[in-house]
């Protein structure tokens, strides 16, 4: 028999962890935390990991409650880990060490959750053990595969669950991208053989209600092409974006040299991702000036501020965060002189979550009064919208689909979707048992 135990992440966006079972056998997927939670509880830009409790960050609802296994945290035999963004990683720091079992993850999301360890001092006693996309590991007897996808960050897997009694699909997160501009477009091949054989895919039901596809990450490399004529005259250029968002992160690396620019990158979590993608071979960031600590932050930006014309600068804070470099840039808390001669882009969205408005618009209003130029929505999502769920499902026709990774409209726009091309769908909360 196959049991799904969602652990986090559904009816809610963040804190992602399911549980499979599988007779005596449990894979854990995903140990994330909820990122707004977790920065309301411990003051922080999602950085620093260690002064708060276990106990303050499960009442707080920003790690996933695993105490709902009970004994059964025994039977885990690994912990796999679909990519490497923070509300898929972010709680193994907290909760791995209740494990005994290896973590499993593409090279790129070990590079990346082995620095958060080193920088925090954080020992885990669990081997992290390194599995290529397109690749397959087994535990018991299940075996697991990672199937190569398109997200906003390097080397993401849809996570394939086989047993003797049929697969379990675990796409939290994807999009359809034909075009990516980092890695290769999703192994349609893998998918397409696993046609008949899903007993339950767990979808990234986000942007289910969005009706379109996607676009392609090439959209923003062009989008940005075309900004440099609307940009080049301007003293002063600032960008922000995702840390994590590699692909991005290197078209933005070009759009400055095209300029004519030093590019200098400002900010703990962008060295974070930066260094690991560099560490495996991912991106060459050589060329790029990265400056991690603080107190040398302050001093770069004071330098740079003198003769801005010749600097293109990306730094974190792309989501008015209080304590980034771009909030305490436009509040003057770091010196660069921010003037009507300058710009800003924000490579990114907004986050639709209460906090996070309320935080770009505080930013966003500071701008305005400094007579700022921004351009906004220099973006596209890492998300698939309802077209590219629509091609998942008639793609790999699973038995019973569960919408998670949303709230509870979205979830909704899944199982609505489900219904238009004549599949099953179910609807459930963190804490419930699902037997298939």
């Amino acid at each position: 028999m196959l049991e799904i135990i969602p652990i986090g992440g559904y009816g809610e966006v963040g804190r992602n962890c399911t549980a499979v079972k599988h007779g005596d056998d449990i894979i854990l997927l995903d140990m994330g935390y909820h990122v707004p939670r977790y920065i309301e509880c411990t003051e922080e830009e999602g950085e620093t990991l260690r002064k708060v409790t276990v106990k303050a960050l499960r009442e707080a609802e920003a790690i996933p409650d695993d105490r709902i296994l009970g004994d059964l945290r025994h039977d885990v035999k690994a912990i796999v880990l679909s990519h490497a963004h923070l509300d898929h990683i972010g709680a193994v720091p907290y909760l791995a060490n209740r494990y005994r079992c290896p973590i499993v993850a593409t090279p790129y999301c070990c590079a990346v959750l082995e620095r958060i360890l080193r920088d925090e001092k954080i020992k885990l006693h669990n081997q992290i053990v390194r599995l290529n996309v397109n690749s397959a590991i087994r535990f018991g007897g299940m075996k697991i595969e990672f199937i190569n996808t398109v997200h906003s960050t390097p080397q993401t897997a849809m996570i394939a669950v086989h047993t003797d009694d049929g697969v379990i699909l675990y796409t939290n997160d994807f999009k359809f991208d034909n075009f990516p501009t980092l890695g290769k477009r999703t192994n349609y091949d893998a998918l397409r053989r696993l046609k008949g054989k899903i007993k339950a895919l767990i979808g990234d039901a986000l942007y289910a209600g969005t009706e379109q596809k996607t676009p392609s990450e090439s959209v923003v490399r062009e989008m940005l092409k075309d900004l440099e004529f609307d940009v080049a005259e301007k003293q002063g250029i600032v960008a922000t974006t995702f840390s994590s968002h590699i692909a991005r992160l290197k078209s933005l690396m070009k759009f400055g040299f095209d300029l004519g620019r030093r590019v200098v990158f400002l900010g703990r979590s962008l060295f974070r991702y930066c260094v690991a993608a560099q560490e495996i071979g991912l991106v060459d960031f050589r060329e790029v000036k990265i400056v991690r600590y603080a107190d040398k932050i302050k001093k770069e930006i004071k330098r740079i501020g003198k003769k801005k014309e010749k600097y293109f600068l990306v730094v974190t804070g792309n989501q008015g965060e209080p304590k980034s470099v771009l909030r305490r840039m436009a509040e003057d808390k770091l010196k660069y002189g921010f003037s009507d001669e300058d710009c800003i882009i924000f490579s990114c969205r907004t986050i639709p979550t209460e906090l996070n408005r309320k935080q770009r618009k505080e930013l966003e209003n500071e701008l305005k009064l400094k007579g700022i130029q921004y351009f906004k929505d220099v973006h596209v999502s890492g998300h698939g919208a309802k077209e590219d769920l629509r091609e998942l499902l008639t793609m790999t026709v699973p038995e019973l689909v569960l919408p998670s990774h949303a709230d509870k409209e979205n979830s909704k726009a899944l199982s609505e979707l489900c219904d238009e091309v004549g599949i099953k769908s179910r609807i459930v909360q963190n804490g419930e048992w699902i037997k298939i």
